[in-house]
């Protein structure tokens, strides 16, 4: 079962849950348990809908062969839409999510996975004690999920 962290949460990114768009996938993803979005596509146009539920985003990164029994940083999970793929991937997957309204969804969306920490807060305020074989990174790079002062140990990235 997926476990959901909220101890280094500190009230950011709360305005995500008052974005109708985000309420609307958040509810899409607790009303098929199962994953099939194909109905909610085909009735709702909105890109931000198709953005965070088609399995077309998981191109970026299906062609990539994962070492076996790999551990996987993810960082900004969203709602989950590149988080599925990396499960199936990975021995342990570790999602950051700045937002708890949408680290909750990623929750909720794969509850059912027994490789998946998720972690609700600013990736720089977590220490983890495990290392990590990747670091995943899709379309993260601003204040909101990094902060403005990368950590040092970032500099050869």
């Amino acid at each position: 079962m997926a476990v959901l962290h909220k101890e280094y949460y500190k009230g950011a990114g709360n305005g995500q849950k008052n974005i109708r768009v985000n309420q609307d996938i958040r509810a899409y993803i607790e009303n098929h348990p199962d994953g099939d979005f194909s109905h909610v596509l085909a009735e709702d146009d909105r890109w931000q809908v198709f953005y965070h539920l088609s399995d077309m985003r998981t191109s970026i990164l299906n062609w990539y062969e994962w070492k076996e029994d790999a551990s996987i940083l993810e960082v900004g999970g969203e709602f989950g839409a590149l988080t599925g793929l990396l499960c199936e991937h990975a021995a342990h997957v570790t999602t950051v999510e700045y937002g708890l309204f949408k680290a909750e969804a990623i929750c909720r969306r794969y509850e059912d996975r027994h490789n998946l920490d998720i972690y609700a807060g600013n990736i720089l305020d977590i220490e983890f004690e495990e290392e990590f074989d990747y670091i995943v990174m899709v379309a993260v790079w601003n204040a909101n999920v990094v902060g403005a002062n990368l950590p040092r140990n970032t500099a050869n990235i």
